[in-house]
């Protein structure tokens, strides 16, 4: 019996060392991996130095992504600065605001954001800009277009001449204001140019608080007009003229980063089968608002 306690206590010391080798395995792969991401450990060189880089491209329809990358990077102790990457004509008012409340977020963290625009940033993608600490543009980058726009198809001629009739059951005046089937009432124009010129006055607004400028100097601008990266820097709409490589620098140089920053990026969701037919039924191309899963009519920050 005395010689098979030392044995036991031999198998139980091996389980432990066993165990603690595992562990020490799986942490020294867990810190090989964070180094490759460019996370790296404090006092290290790699830490520090890590800067966000958030892309937004194409029409703005649904928030809820970039937004939680955002917010994410705005709790990320380890992120020193946030780009923000900016191709986009604009798109729907809501997500537009909810995009400048998270750079908002970010900034509130005390991590300056610096807006890097490409070939486009326009309307709803100039209002989410606006909210940056710095906007870069390019000479030839097509911008501002501030101003608020609402279509939507009518085809009552057409229904008149083939002798269609379209019945309303209705609990308002208005309440088909934007129906296909009838011509626009002035009682209705008026209501949506109401929803229009709300939606204008707090872009106008947005620009003048983001910008530091009086909003008599943004309405000489806003009149849903672009203008080029050079004249938007002659207006004050821009800071800087340059690439993403300058916007990189200067979100370096504003978190005090020496050295050359790491950028971290989201990884794309890979599309599935579903995304592939989805993209295939129902095409975003630019200037196609009548998608299926599009409603009859949007309030948008769009350009043109």
């Amino acid at each position: 019996m005395n010689g098979a306690q030392p044995r036991s206590r031999n198998y139980l010391a091996g389980c432990m060392v066993f165990v603690a080798g595992t562990f020490a395995v799986f942490a020294v792969v867990a810190l090989a991996s964070s180094w490759l991401m460019g996370e790296g450990l404090r006092g290290m060189p790699a830490f520090g130095r890590r800067v966000a880089l958030v892309e937004l491209k194409g029409e703005i329809r649904d928030s809820r992504e970039l937004v939680d990358e955002m917010d994410r990077y705005a709790e990320d102790a380890s992120i020193r600065a946030m780009v923000l990457r900016i191709d986009s004509p604009g798109g729907s008012v809501a997500p537009s605001q909810e995009l400048h409340d998270a750079v908002e977020r970010v900034r509130e963290k005390g991590k300056p954001v610096v807006v890097s625009m490409g070939e486009m940033c326009a309307s709803g993608g100039y209002y989410v800009a606006c909210a940056a600490d710095t906007l870069v543009a390019n000479p030839g980058t097509l911008t501002g277009s501030i101003g608020v726009i609402m279509d939507f198809p009518t085809a009552a001629e057409l229904i008149r001449k083939v002798g269609v009739r379209w019945e309303i059951v209705k609990s308002g005046r208005v309440k088909d204001v934007a129906s296909t089937w009838k011509d626009l009432s002035p009682e209705g124009r008026a209501v949506l140019q109401s929803l229009v010129d709300d939606a204008y006055d707090q872009f106008v607004d947005a620009v003048a608080d983001g910008r530091g400028l009086d909003r008599s100097q943004v309405l000489g601008v806003a009149d849903g007009r672009p203008l080029t990266g050079r004249q938007a820097l002659e207006a004050g709409l821009v800071d800087k003229l340059g690439d993403m490589q300058a916007a990189v620098e200067c979100a370096a140089a504003m978190a005090h980063i020496s050295g050359k920053p790491t950028l971290v990026r989201h990884a794309e969701r890979q599309g599935s089968l579903y995304d592939l037919l989805r993209r295939l039924l129902q095409p975003d191309k630019e200037g196609a608002h009548l998608r299926m899963d599009a409603p009859p009519v949007r309030l948008e920050y769009r350009l043109f």
